[in-house]
């Protein structure tokens, strides 16, 4: 899809899109409500914080699992630093 095709499905300007895009501005949390509804994924998806994308996927899963972090923990950044 093009910027202009993405932009119009979420009833924004391309220009606006494109900041979104390079990173320029931030994005506003209706937006990516906006985003995540066009692409049919969850807001977790968009902010990398799901491995899977469809909606779908995402409610079938059962809240009483531990979601998964790409984020190290400090102990383990430590001991690689040492």
């Amino acid at each position: 899809m093009t910027q202009q095709q993405v932009a119009d499905a979420v009833g924004l300007s391309r220009e606006v899109y494109r900041r979104y895009e390079k990173g320029i501005r931030t994005i506003p949390v209706d937006v990516l409500i906006d985003l995540a509804d066009h692409y049919d994924v969850s807001l977790d998806y968009i902010a990398e914080r799901r491995e899977y994308a469809r909606k779908s996927a995402y409610e079938k899963t059962s809240f009483t699992e531990q979601p998964t972090y790409k984020v190290a923990d400090n102990k383990s950044a430590k001991n690689k630093a040492e």
